[in-house]
Parts: C-alpha cells; structure tokens; sequence
C-alpha cells in the first residue's frame, strides 16, 4: 500500500551560533501544507525543534531556519517523511485497524 506521506518530528544535528530570539522555521515542501515549525532559541543557539499541526501531504520536506537579523548560521536538522497506513484485519470477533509505518524519505535542512 502506498499509505499517506507523513513527517516525523525534527531531529536537531546542530544548534548553529548566533541566532537572534526573532529566528523563527519553516516547512518547505511542494506537496504539503499545515505543519508549523517550531524552535527555541537559547544563548544564540537553536536548542529545540518540533513540528504540529497538518503532517500528511509531505513528500521532500526541508526545515528552513531564518534568522531575520542574518546575524545566526550553522544550524543542522533532519526530517524525514513515512508513509502511514491503515490495514483492516478480522480477527473473527471484530475489526481492528492498525497503523503501521513503511520506510520513510529522508532530508537533511542546513542554515547557511
């Protein structure tokens, strides 16, 4: 089954130096739309990142870091899609539905 394209949480690599507290991140995909990027900035480095709201539709996500000042750089994360599924078994007694996750894309975002 082909299933739906769904992203993972972020994987921060490497927090960069210099980021000012107005950084903020996007999602970049030509097929997906909804997810918000979060970060958190400390001491001018990004020490969090995660991603809520819509997630499926995603097929070559890039987390985008912008730093509106252009003062902070480095910063290295990863993010990756699967293709969530839904199987419907009979179990005799009834249905039971379970998600399963096939092999993912993977996609690596750096600030310059």
């Amino acid at each position: 089954a082909a299933g739906i394209p769904t992203l993972f949480q972020p994987v921060l690599i490497y927090g960069g130096a210099n980021y000012a507290s107005t950084t903020y991140a996007e999602i970049a995909d030509p097929t997906g739309s909804g997810a918000i990027a979060q970060i958190i900035v400390y001491g001018g480095a990004i020490v969090a990142v995660a991603v809520i709201g819509t997630l499926t539709g995603y097929t070559a996500p890039q987390f985008v870091i912008i730093d509106p000042t252009g003062a902070g750089g480095g910063a290295q994360v990863s993010i990756s899609t699967y293709n969530a599924t839904i199987v419907t078994a009979n179990a005799g007694a009834g249905d039971t539905s379970i998600r399963t996750a096939g092999p993912g894309v993977r996609a690596a975002a750096t600030a310059p």
